[in-house]
This record gives structure tokens, C-alpha cells and sequence, in this order.
């Protein structure tokens, strides 16, 4: 009927058109009532209608947004006022999320009535799933939970690994993510993690020792270049000198084939990974300075030639 009204009179007055808008909700009455109640699939001989999924789904995703407040909430309201490391707060920030997404979706599986052992067929779903190719994704998301309760690294930290330097942004329970120096994001899956060396540069602190080669020609005084290494590493303000076993080191590292080879090793506290190479970088404007005004050379590749049995060689000019 209402189809009939809709192609069989288009031009409406204003009462009209509210007796076409009351039929139509009446028709919606008519058809949501089966949409509603229609049978989607059987669990264990219980009937997943259409409602039921479009309850589940809607309390899926209004619980996972206030799990995200909540979550959030209880971070910046409680976990940064207690005495508890950023790393270790991160941990337990997901531990909760994770747990209580756990709880959300078992509740919505009470909530419409779904039993438990749906988790049979789906066990089996995923137990195929693996011998297809979901094996990575479990062995990322064993690894995660591994990093996440060892943490052997933790949010902040500065690592290396494979020539990829930076610091970790975030862990997830699939891949960390890791800001370099570039400023660019780099994912790395859990379980590379696990099965290769990883530098991790802060993992007991934020200390870091760090070190500068310098060559020098030979016949220059050594302990004068020991002394103005010295006092450069002193006088910058980043590096540490409080701490008798953090303290600036000078080592007569070789007699190299060109130049004698000094090592300044010394401490710096790293805020943000830039710092390993700027710190670095005023050192070494200060020792070629330095250098300078006391006319000591830095080496450089050379090569001494020694003719044995010189030949005259006549050369004779083209006119």
C-alpha cells in the first residue's frame, strides 16, 4: 500500500505528506518485528537472531570507547601520581586494557545468550588458521605478552638492532613501534625482537657511555693531547663528571699505521636519542679547535715512496 501512495501521487500538501510519513513508520513496524527475530545461525542449539548480534555488536563497541577512557583516566589520574616507573606504568595500562576487553567480551557473550562452547568451534577455527598461515601472528603475540611481562624493553628506551637505531614509541601485542632519528616510525614484529641481539642503550638507566676517536701524527705530545681531550669532555655541559666511575677516560688506543690513536670515552644522560650525536658532534668542533691553537696535526692517510735503484729517464721536448 504505502509502495502504491509513494508512485501513484507525487504532489503533496502538507497533511498529505504526514499521512505518508505515519504509514511508513507503520510499515518499518510491520518489517523490524522479522528483521529483528530472524536466525542468523544455531550455537549448541540456541538460536543468534539479528537482534541479538546488533546488541552484541553495540555493546562490542560502546564498552571498547569506555574502556579506552577508563584506561586513559586511570593513567593520568592515578598511575602518574604513584611512585611507578613510565615503562612499568605502560605495562600495566595494557595489562588492564587487555584484561578488561577479556571481560567485556565474555559478557557480551552472557548478554546475548551465546554459550561458551562456541569457544570449541572457534578453538578449531583458529587451530586451522594457524596450519594456514596465522602462525607469525600467534608467535608475535606470544612474543608480546613475553616483552610486556620481561619487559627487556620498554617504552623510552633507546635500542639497536640491525642497524636500526631509535626510540620505542609504543608495544603492542603484535609489533613495537620505533621512532628513529629521522623522525620517521619503524614496526618491528614481536618475535624479531626475541630471536636478535638487541642493543637497548637505557635498559638499567639513562646513562650511556659513548666515545670519540682521535688520531694525531706522530711526534706530537701525548700528554698534552691527553690533557686537552680531557678538559674538552669536562667542560661540556652534557657530559658527567660527578661520579668517580662516570668520569672522562683518555686511552692511548694504538700505535696506528698512520697516526697515534686516542680514545676519549665519556657519560652522557640520554633524554632523547639526538642527544648520543650532538653531544658528539661539539666534542669533536672543540678537539679540532683545540688542536689548532696548540698546533697539533690530526692525521691523515700518507705514504712515504722509497726508490730502490733509481733509472735516469732522459726526457727529451717535441718541437
Amino acid at each position: 500500500m504505502f509502495r502504491q501512495i509513494l508512485i501513484g501521487n507525487m504532489s503533496w500538501d502538507k497533511e498529505e505528506f504526514f499521512v505518508y510519513v505515519r504509514l511508513f513508520l507503520e510499515s518499518l513496524l510491520e518489517i523490524f518485528p522479522s528483521f529483528w527475530n530472524f536466525i542468523l545461525f544455531n550455537v549448541d542449539k540456541n538460536p543468534i537472531t539479528a537482534g541479538k548480534l546488533l546488541i552484541g555488536l553495540s555493546f562490542l563497541i560502546g564498552g571498547y570507547i569506555a574502556i579506552k577512557l577508563l584506561v586513559s583516566y586511570f593513567e593520568h589520574r592515578v598511575l602518574s601520581r604513584l611512585d611507578i616507573e613510565i615503562p612499568k606504568r605502560y605495562t600495566i595500562k595494557v595489562l588492564l586494557f587487555y584484561t578488561l576487553i577479556s571481560l567485556l567480551f565474555l559478557f557480551t557473550l552472557y548478554l546475548i545468550k551465546v554459550p561458551l562452547t562456541v569457544f570449541t568451534v572457534v578453538g578449531g577455527a583458529i587451530a586451522l588458521g594457524i596450519g594456514f598461515g596465522a602462525k607469525n601472528i600467534m608467535n608475535n603475540f606470544i612474543s608480546g605478552i613475553v616483552i610486556v611481562i620481561e619487559h627487556p624493553i620498554r617504552v623510552g628506551d633507546v635500542i639497536e638492532v640491525e642497524n636500526l637505531k631509535g626510540v620505542v614509541d609504543s608495544i603492542g601485542f603484535r609489533a613495537i613501534t620505533v621512532k628513529t632519528l629521522d623522525n620517521t616510525h619503524v614496526i618491528i614484529p614481536n618475535s624479531f625482537l626475541l630471536e636478535k641481539n638487541v642493543l637497548n642503550w637505557t635498559l638499567s638507566d639513562e646513562v650511556i657511555r659513548s666515545k670519540i676517536q682521535v688520531g694525531v701524527a706522530y711526534g706530537s705530545p701525548v700528554k698534552k693531547v691527553e690533557e686537552i681531550l680531557l678538559k674538552i669532555a669536562e667542560d661540556h655541559e652534557r657530559v658527567l663528571t660527578y661520579n668517580k666511575n662516570q668520569k672522562p677516560v683518555v686511552l692511548f688506543s694504538d700505535f696506528g699505521d698512520d697516526s697515534l690513536v686516542f680514545t676519549l670515552n665519556y657519560w652522557i644522560a640520554v633524554e632523547v636519542i639526538f642527544d648520543i650525536q650532538k653531544v658528539a658532534s661539539d666534542l669533536r668542533f672543540e678537539i679540532n679547535k683545540q688542536f689548532m691553537e696548540n698546533e697539533i696535526t690530526i692525521a691523515y692517510p700518507q705514504r712515504d715512496l722509497h726508490i730502490k735503484n733509481p733509472i735516469s729517464v732522459e726526457f727529451k721536448s717535441q718541437k
